[in-house]
Parts: C-alpha cells; sequence; structure tokens
C-alpha cells in the first residue's frame, strides 16, 4: 500500500472518487511496481504509479494500474540510463543494481516529472493529450522542489 498524505485519492472510498481527475504537469514520487527486461530491444519496461501526495495510485485509479517508461540500456543511452540508476541508488538505500532484472525489488521510490503533451487527434478529429515523463531524477529532489519542467525552471 502506497504511503500516502491523510487527504489523497488512494485513500478516498472508490464511490467518492470523481470520474475524471485532470494530473497537473508536476514532479511526483512515484513508486516502481515492476520491471521487465526486454533484452531483444536493449530496454527495461518501468511500470510505476504515484507515490506519495494527493496523486498518490492515480494511474491504478485512472490509468492501467500504472503507467510505464521505457528506460533504454543500448550505446546510445547510456548517459539517459545512467541518470535512471543513479536517481534509484539514491532515492533508495537498499537498491542495488541487477543486469537482469529478475529478483529486482519493485518497490523503489524515484522521482519523475510528467507533463501533459499533445497526442494529436482521435478518429473523430477531437485533440487528444497523454502524460510524458519528461525527467528523472531523484525522490528528495521532487519533495524539495529541484527539478525542471521540459524548457521551464520549478523550484
Amino acid at each position: 500500500m502506497s504511503k500516502c498524505q491523510e487527504i489523497s485519492i488512494a485513500t478516498m472510498p472508490e464511490s467518492e472518487l470523481p470520474d475524471e481527475l485532470h494530473l497537473p504537469d508536476g514532479g511526483y514520487v512515484c513508486e516502481i511496481l515492476h520491471i521487465y527486461n526486454d533484452i531483444e530491444k536493449k530496454c527495461y519496461h518501468v511500470r510505476f504509479d504515484i507515490y506519495e501526495g494527493y496523486y498518490a495510485e492515480y494511474f491504478h485509479h485512472y490509468g492501467d494500474d500504472g503507467d510505464t517508461i521505457i528506460v533504454r540500456y543500448d550505446s546510445h543511452f547510456l548517459i539517459e540510463f545512467a541518470d535512471f540508476i543513479t536517481a534509484l541508488a539514491h532515492s533508495n538505500s537498499d537498491f542495488k543494481f541487477k543486469q537482469n532484472n529478475e529478483g529486482w525489488h519493485y518497490e523503489w521510490s524515484i522521482g519523475l516529472v510528467i507533463e501533459e503533451k499533445d497526442n494529436g487527434v482521435d478518429f473523430k478529429g477531437n485533440p487528444t493529450t497523454r502524460y510524458e515523463v519528461t525527467r528523472i531524477t531523484t525522490a528528495d529532489n521532487i519533495r524539495n522542489g529541484n527539478f525542471t519542467f521540459q524548457g521551464n525552471e520549478q523550484g
């Protein structure tokens, strides 16, 4: 169960949850729920949900039991992969990297900056949006407001 503030969507009875709830652009302390190693594509599929604050368990209630980021580890993405591993290590004292994801502990926290982005139009021509992780950082950086949006300073 998530560590939540007293008032959050995670602690509300299902009957009191709004039918729709917009997730504002922001920094969120998230929990990793599952990691799948796609060896052929040289990437990890990292399923997460918001862990702290009012929006804790947002994707569980308004999505697909979590959202997913892809963390590539081939030679073109080594800096991004190192940033991901560093953020995990600095956010979780018990973190130990294992190349094969079997046995990974999936209750680690991590800081993610999530922004709503245009996603084109649906089949009826209506504009659509999607949530995108634009930064990966430590959980403490998010808690302290020390993060940036894509192109804008925050905190």
